[in-house]
């Protein structure tokens, strides 16, 4: 239970400075984000990070070890699977137009397979 902790912690930790990151370069509103934009992204993407795990990633991840499917393939299929399947049922972002609804959904596809990749790595890492 405390590897299950440590590699939820670490991957928020992860999702975070990757969104500061790339936050801190991009616009807001045709503005600069500088450094309170970048704050709020990556506070608002660690936020939806943690749910996410919270509530779908970690019984995905029981399910695919006691399946014997946990490769990190499996994780990385079904972190983009899952996050095309938000925008497409629940349409977080708003009603948009259907190719408005594709590229949300490519972008929510990217973002949750790289969570779950980093947290398949970091649940090995501790596993060993």
């Amino acid at each position: 239970m405390f590897k299950l902790v440590q590699s939820f912690i670490f991957t928020l930790v992860v999702v975070f400075v990757v969104i500061f990151i790339l936050g801190y370069q991009t616009e807001i509103a045709h503005s600069p984000a500088g450094l309170d934009g970048a704050l709020f992204l990556s506070s608002v993407a660690t936020t939806v990070a943690a749910i996410a795990l919270l509530i779908f990633g970690f019984p995905l991840h029981f399910a695919l070890k006691n399946l014997n499917k946990d490769k990190l393939s499996y994780y990385i299929f079904c972190g983009a699977l899952l996050g095309f399947t938000v925008v497409v049922l629940f349409k977080p972002l708003g009603n948009d137009a259907f190719l408005t609804l594709l590229l949300q959904g490519v972008i929510f596809s990217v973002a949750g397979a790289f969570t779950a990749g980093v947290f398949f790595g970091i649940i090995r890492k501790l596993d060993t």
